[in-house]
This record gives C-alpha cells, structure tokens and sequence, in this order.
C-alpha cells in the first residue's frame, strides 16, 4: 500500500462506483419523470374542474378518487402571484402543498392555482402563504376564495381579480381570502364596468366632471384629505398647498357635490374616491 495507508481503487472497484452512479442517475430520473406526470395529470384535472364546472363529472370523479382525492371537499380556490417567480415555477411548489393536502395544482389562465379542502380558509390561505414564503424566500400574495356548489371557476375569478386589487393598493407581501377585497374587485371585473361607471357617475361625477371642464384638481384634493385623516395641515404640506387655499377647494367641492359632505354621510363619496383612483392606477400598469 501506499505511503499514508490510502488503498489506491483498482479498475474493478471504477467500474463498480461508474455502474452505480450511473443507476442512482436513472432512478432520479424516474422519480423525477414520476412527479413530473404526477403534476401533468393534476393540473389537467384542476382545468378540467375549472372550465367543467359547476358540477362534476364520473370521469372526473372518478379519477380524483384514484389520487386519493375527494373532489366534493375540494372548497377552497387559491391564487398565487410572486414578483420574481414565473406562474409556470410557482406552480410547482404549489404541487407540494397538494400533494401534502390532497388538493390540486397547477397553472390555469397564466396564474399559479391551488384547489384544496379548507375548513378554515383564513388559517389554510395563511399556511399556504407562509409555507410558500419560506421556500422561496421573497414576497408573494396568496389570495383564497370558497368555490361554493362546485363552482372554482367563480372562485377562480375573483381570487385573481383580488390579487390584482391587493397589488394595486401596494401590498406586496400578503396571505388573505377574497373577504377583505371583494368590494374593490369590481374594479377588474369587465361585467361590472357598467355597475361601477354608474357608481362613479353617481358619487364623484360632478368633481370629475368639473375637473376636466376647468382644469381642477378637487378629485385629487379630496382623495388626500382623507388619504390623511381629513388632517387639514398634513393634507395641504403633501399637496404644497398654503392652508387657506386647500379649505377653499375644500369648500369649492362641497359646492360642486350639493352637499355639506364633511357634516353628512360621506361613505359613498369616500368609496367613489377610492374605486376611481384604483381604477386609474390599474389603467397606468
């Protein structure tokens, strides 16, 4: 032997060590062609589900049952959307947490989706976020919606359309269900444009109208003042405003609504404030 005591490997023990090298490379491969069809036939039957229903068909049922899988506890829709990772890639650590919750994954109209049962759909969405966040090691919103009756499609569009409002509103980070957003999602549902031009119309149209027939800004003044908790100082230093000047647009709005709209019920106006400018910042992206 050797000085130091190292046995030098002879040729048959190469071999030995290239021939078992060479199997553990086909048996990842295996496995790895195993998950990959695994995920193939999940995400075919999440798009199944979702252009099928309302409703489920044998042959849908039936192949569910053999993933181990109960298709009727399937009630809860999750949409996912990182900044840094593609739909397709986010997919497949969506695959992961089906697997581990008998749901279903995969990529359906360019977003990154999850069916899974849900009992309690706040605590799963969050779980799913932070299992999520920790793997990947950024932001991400994770957003869920209960598919009622079988209907994930449904669930499926306003779980987008929801992620697409929290983005607006600059949460980049944030595991939540549709509950918190549902009102503002009518801003990205092009069957309610009609709905929420009548809304508009009717809460703000007369600012709007006024400032683009005089090239004001009552609209923009308003929506600071309650972006600043109606904080006449703070309100008029983001606008560099002098005081006076800002409570007479204050006041100038009051005359164009026909309503002393800091004494009465301004709900609506602040609502009609808010979906516009979500509105407007959706149009600029």
């Amino acid at each position: 032997p050797p000085a130091g005591g190292h046995d030098v490997p002879d040729a048959m023990d190469l071999r030995t060590l290239e021939r078992a090298t060479h199997i553990l490379g086909l048996l990842i491969l295996k496995e790895r062609a195993v998950a990959d069809a695994g995920e193939r036939l999940s995400g075919e039957l999440l798009t199944e589900l979702m252009l099928g229903g309302p409703g489920i068909s044998t042959a849908q049922r039936a192949r569910t049952r053999a993933r181990n899988i109960d298709v009727d506890g399937l009630d809860l829709v999750v949409v996912a959307d990182s900044p840094t990772v593609a739909p397709t890639d986010l997919a497949r650590h969506l695959h992961d947490i089906a697997r581990t919750r008998a749901g279903l994954a995969g990529e359906h109209l360019g977003r990154a989706t999850l069916i899974l049962p849900g009992r309690d759909d706040e605590r799963t969405v969050e779980e799913v976020h932070s299992g999520l966040r920790r793997t990947l090691g950024g932001p991400l919103v994770v957003i869920g919606e209960r598919a009622v009756d079988h209907d994930w499609s449904r669930a499926f569009s306003l779980a987008r359309r929801c992620a697409a409002v929290v983005r607006a509103l600059g949460h980049t980070d944030l595991g939540a269900t549709t509950r918190r957003y549902a009102l503002y999602a009518m801003v990205f549902d092009p069957e309610r444009a009609g709905e929420l031009d009548r809304f508009l119309t009717a809460s703000i149209g007369s600012l709007l109208d006024h400032d683009e027939r005089r090239g004001t800004g009552l609209v923009e003044t308003l929506s600071a003042y309650y972006a600043h908790h109606a904080n006449v100082a703070a309100t008029a230093r983001a606008l560099h405003l002098h005081v006076n000047t800002l409570l007479k647009r204050l006041d100038r709005a009051g005359t164009v609504l026909g309503l002393d709209w800091r004494r009465e019920n301004d709900l609506e106006l602040r609502l009609g404030l808010r979906l516009h400018e979500l509105r407007a910042r959706t149009a600029a992206s």
